[in-house]
């Protein structure tokens, strides 16, 4: 294993994880709506419509057309819209039609209060301990997070890399991965803007990149 190579992927995957949790965990207010209109976040648009992975690329030009559009329009009412939108897909699923972003929505095997603290038990022995102790441990955002840290403490600690990447791998392998495909499918079809449809699917795409990496 090339310590160095893994490192410097590491950290690039945090990063990538950070905007994703970012995107998805906060309604957006003015700091977003400034992130979203900078050149950093214009470069991590460009980055990902470069992978050539159909999906992702997909999902990067709808964001890009979609604050293209919105350009112009005062920063309340583009706020507004956005999280009008974000609460419906996560907060407020359609009733029968979208179930909210956990995995005991998804996942029959973790859908008893045993199965929640056997998750937030795995956290623990990780030493992972989420930021937000009133979230569900089975969150979406949660579970991102979980990988996150995974990542930068990768990036910041080579010497542990084969152990902790068979960690992340154990864990897409039975949770994140093994049902989130399923809610961005379903939400992508719900979204009212481009922007989120389009996060859906870079989500969607980078969970199946990790899968094949980590593999």
């Amino acid at each position: 294993m090339d310590l160095k190579n893994t490192s410097n992927m590491s950290a690039k995957r945090a990063q990538i994880y950070q905007t994703l949790i970012t995107v998805f965990m906060w309604l957006p207010d003015e700091k977003f709506h400034k992130y979203i209109y900078s050149s950093e976040f214009e470069q991590f648009l460009a980055q990902h419509k470069k992978l050539q992975y159909p999906i992702i690329t997909e999902g990067a030009l709808l964001i890009k057309g979609f604050l293209q559009k919105n350009k112009l329009a005062h920063a309340d009412e583009l706020l507004e819209k956005l999280a009008v939108d974000r609460t419906s897909l996560i907060r407020v699923p359609h009733s029968g039609e979208l179930k909210a972003p956990y995995e005991s929505q998804y996942h029959k095997e973790i859908k008893t209060s045993s199965s929640l603290k056997r998750l937030t038990n795995a956290y623990r022995k990780a030493g992972f301990f989420p930021a937000d102790t009133k979230e569900s441990p089975d969150f979406f955002c949660v579970e991102l997070d979980f990988m996150r840290v995974l990542s930068s403490r990768i990036a910041s600690e080579p010497a542990e890399a084969k152990a902790l990447l068979k960690l992340q791998n154990d864990f897409l392998n039975e949770h994140l991965g093994k049902w989130i495909s399923v809610y961005t499918k379903s939400a992508s079809s719900h979204a009212e803007t481009d922007f989120y449809k389009g996060w859906l699917m870079i989500l969607q795409g980078f969970i199946e990149i990790e899968k094949l990496y980590l593999q």
